[in-house]
């Protein structure tokens, strides 16, 4: 199966005054500091189990900043997670979050008579696939 003109989901949050954590699929992200850098952000949002690879960016934050600030509006975009994601629940009631931009996925199987579904793979890695056609 693949995804054929699929948008990834895009998350706002709005950094409030104190650490917190994220909670997505009733999993819980580690403390994230109020001073994160883009990087461990990053990375304590990938480690929730089944997020899997997420991009962030920061358009309010200071040039040349790498870290996170009160106050700031922070975008998080799920690269693996194809399709509507669940809005991100914060810790910390100052904080918050809102939908950017609501994720599609369009699923498209075999477009052709030979296709197969190959199972036991999901999209939190990412994965390559050689195919090889004979006549």
């Amino acid at each position: 199966m693949a995804y054929v003109a699929s948008t990834p989901e895009t998350q706002q949050i709005v950094v409030g005054a104190s650490d917190f954590t994220v909670s997505l699929l009733g999993q819980t992200s580690d403390l994230i500091s109020v001073e994160e850098s883009f990087i461990g952000l990053e990375d304590k949002l990938s480690s929730i189990p089944g997020v899997g690879h997420v991009a962030v960016e920061c358009s309010s934050c200071a040039v040349g900043s790498d870290a996170i600030a009160s106050g700031e509006t922070v975008l998080v975009t799920f690269l693996s997670m194809k399709g509507d994601v669940a809005p991100m629940t914060l810790s910390d009631p100052t904080a918050s979050v809102s939908e950017v931009v609501k994720g599609l996925a369009q699923p498209v199987v075999g477009r052709s008579t030979y296709w197969t579904i190959v199972k036991g793979l999901s999209s939190v890695n990412r994965w390559n696939v050689r195919v090889q056609a004979y006549n």
